[in-house]
């Protein structure tokens, strides 16, 4: 299939429009028509794959026509072209290819190893050799690029899961030290908060043990004040009982 295309119509006709800007007449009715093949079946005949027996169809310039199945081109080629290119370009190992066919329409059976023994003269043989060959260098080079690829996702995968394995330790080792770290902080937050209630319970209690011996100075100042009062007044009694006895012995002396 092919991307980015479009349908477009003209005189009363459809036409896909591809990414190159050709059209191509959409043309149903090939689907049923005999003289015509989808591309599953020119590749089955032609013993190649899609994209080859695409580039095929190019190279020779074979008659194309397309179905619209689903909405999407479908390639069809000509039954008799592939036909014609198939019997002058024998292989040994390709098979017939038309079904419920007339015998004398088959093309072409598969050929063993005892009928390659069979050719008339080694002309003929290598002849067929060379058609062949390369087909079989396409075959080995395609071999030996899918094996490059598969190898290159081999060693893709081996270097992702290499790097998973990384990150799944270092998560692990992240959680763990997360889960120490928040256990230390918890627990020194802990210890520090008990601290903290110690200490702050204990300036509570001097605080009041403070505050219970100012109360008991502001007792002791104001008993204090008040036997400082009671002295001074027994000084000026005693001042004034002193007057008075110096007084009466004054007069006692005056009238002897």
């Amino acid at each position: 299939m092919v991307d980015n295309i479009n349908v477009t119509e003209k005189d009363g006709k459809k036409y896909f429009v591809f990414a190159d800007s050709t059209e191509a007449l959409i043309e149903n009715d090939i689907i049923t028509n005999p003289e015509w093949v989808d591309i599953k079946t020119a590749a089955e005949m032609l013993l190649l794959g899609d994209r080859q027996t695409r580039n095929k169809a190019v190279d020779l310039n074979w008659s194309k026509k397309y179905a619209s199945i689903r909405n999407r081109p479908a390639l069809y080629l000509n039954k008799a072209e592939i036909a014609k290119y198939v019997k002058e370009n024998p292989r040994t190992t390709h098979a017939s290819f038309t079904k419920n066919a007339p015998q004398d329409q088959q093309s072409l059976e598969v050929v063993t190893s005892k009928e390659i023994r069979s050719f008339e003269s080694q002309e003929q043989f290598e002849a067929m050799l060379k058609t062949v060959s390369p087909h079989i260098k396409e075959f080995v080079e395609s071999h030996q690029k899918d094996r490059e690829r598969l190898r290159e996702l081999e060693d893709k995968k081996a270097v992702i899961e290499k790097s998973a394995a990384v990150w799944k330790t270092s998560l692990f080792w992240l959680i763990g030290v997360s889960i120490l770290a928040g256990g230390l902080w918890w627990s020194s937050h802990k210890e520090l908060s008990n601290k903290l209630n110690e200490l702050s319970n204990e300036i509570s209690s001097k605080d009041q043990e403070l505050s219970s011996k100012d109360n008991e100075l502001s007792q002791t100042k104001g008993s204090l004040l008040e036997k400082d009062t009671e002295l001074k007044t027994i000084r000026d009694l005693y001042k004034i009982q002193s007057n008075e006895a110096n007084v009466g012995g004054t007069n006692d002396n005056r009238s002897k």
